[in-house]
């Protein structure tokens, strides 16, 4: 009689720990396609003419500002 209770205890478990490996397996595939899909560079392209211009910087650099906070916008007009 315990040896069918051990049989059965013993076949419970390997379904379990299978279950488990599946799901976990499942779980690591979904995390790292989700990795991969933030991790990818973005990629602008466009086109101007025959030519196709692909820009690779980060949304940061693209964001970035080129005139620095100290420059005004605004310049001395003097008339001569």
């Amino acid at each position: 009689m315990t040896a069918i209770f051990q049989f059965l205890l013993f076949v419970f478990v390997a379904i379990t720990v299978f279950v488990g490996l599946a799901l976990y397996r499942i779980y690591r595939q979904l995390h790292d396609a989700t990795h991969r899909f933030r991790e990818r560079p973005q990629q602008r392209e466009a086109k101007v003419g025959d030519n196709v211009i692909i820009d690779r910087r980060t949304p940061e650099e693209t964001n970035k500002k080129i005139i620095p906070e100290n420059e005004g916008e605004y310049v001395d007009f003097k008339e001569e």
